[in-house]
């Protein structure tokens, strides 16, 4: 199974956020990012609060019972997405301490294990 892996550094209402995307032909798992950092910020601010908001996956097909498919999506015409803010905590802290190839390898854990199942 080809993975391809990419990172967006995406400026939102003035401020950056970082996503991890780990694409494949079942979908696509995103990790995001808001990073705090703006330009309003100067020298150095202790004030910056960046925190992981979500895990989840973008497929083109259901992933379980009666899921309903995105009003939009940048990815599939029609697309079911599922996602935790609190795993995307977890996952946080611990880029923090092991990098991005620690986040890589719970991505395609979450891609096989959200993506490779079959609907229920």
């Amino acid at each position: 199974m080809k993975l391809e892996k990419e990172i967006r550094f995406i400026p939102i209402n003035g401020t950056l956020y970082i996503k991890f995307f780990l694409k494949g032909e079942n979908g696509i798992v995103q990790f995001c990012i808001n990073t705090g950092w703006n330009h309003n910020m100067t020298g150095f601010d202790q004030k910056i609060r960046s925190y992981a908001y979500d895990i989840g996956y973008h497929s083109p097909v259901p992933k379980y019972k009666d899921q309903e498919p995105m009003p939009s999506c940048d990815f599939y015409d029609t697309c079911y997405y599922d996602g935790s803010s609190m795993y995307a905590d977890e996952l946080f802290d611990k880029l923090i301490d092991h990098g991005h190839e620690y986040i890589w390898q719970k991505m395609q854990e979450f891609y096989n294990e959200k993506l490779l199942n079959n609907c229920d």
